[in-house]
């Protein structure tokens, strides 16, 4: 029982470890997607049921404005925490970001 534990643990460390390896690099390919028209759906599918405060624009900005939201979906990609994030929503939002988070 002691070894199952301990390779439990083990497997547990190393899938938390390969997870953090596997970050994305993403690049904005010049499009300029706002929140009403492609970044809502993206939060919505994946930040709402946690955070329902993002549910709304307005809800969401003060994570611009303090750099948490760049910093946990962009580059320590810690963010959506029961998910992932697929390249071309990380692309897509790392544009949005680039051109000032516009809302229309």
């Amino acid at each position: 029982m002691k070894y199952l534990s301990l390779l439990l643990i083990s497997a547990a460390f190393t899938f938390v470890a390969c997870k953090k390896q596997n970050k994305h690099n993403p690049v904005c390919d010049g499009s300029t997607p706002t929140y009403n028209s492609t970044i809502s759906s993206i939060i919505s599918s994946n930040c709402v049921s946690c955070h329902s405060e993002y549910g709304s624009y307005a809800g969401l900005s003060a994570t611009f404005s303090d750099g948490s939201f760049e910093k946990e979906v962009l580059t320590d990609q810690s963010m959506p925490r029961n998910g992932e994030l697929s390249n071309a929503e990380l692309n897509t939002i790392k544009c949005w970001v680039e051109n000032g988070f516009p809302e229309n």
